[in-house]
């Protein structure tokens, strides 16, 4: 099955799976800086419970590396954003040793 990808300036290709989640991380790390109410104990909590959840289900092990959202003090690093470029750089060095295992036996 083929996916579509995405041109970035930097010659990168991106399928709209790895931008759309890019998108979501980005929205959580910026919900936790401009909207001031997120800095409640109980909201900001809700909202980091939530994206501890997506990170989960998106980028499964790895995912755990939001848990430190919960701890007071590191709100202020952009810990999904943070994830998903763990998550990228993971999947596109898995990708390239699955790519050139299948070429290997091919040969």
């Amino acid at each position: 099955m083929k996916q579509e990808t995405v041109n970035a300036l930097w010659g990168n290709r991106l399928t709209w799976d790895e931008l759309s989640t890019l998108a979501v991380c980005l929205a959580l790390d910026l919900l936790d800086y401009l909207v001031p109410f997120m800095m409640t104990p109980i909201y900001g909590d809700l909202l980091d419970l939530t994206g501890i959840a997506f990170a989960f289900i998106f980028f499964n092990t790895i995912g755990a590396l939001t848990i430190l959202e919960l701890v007071p003090g590191l709100d202020i690093l952009p810990l999904f954003t943070m994830t998903w470029i763990t998550w990228y750089i993971n999947t596109s060095k898995a990708n390239k040793k699955r790519t050139s295992e299948q070429l290997e036996r091919w040969r």
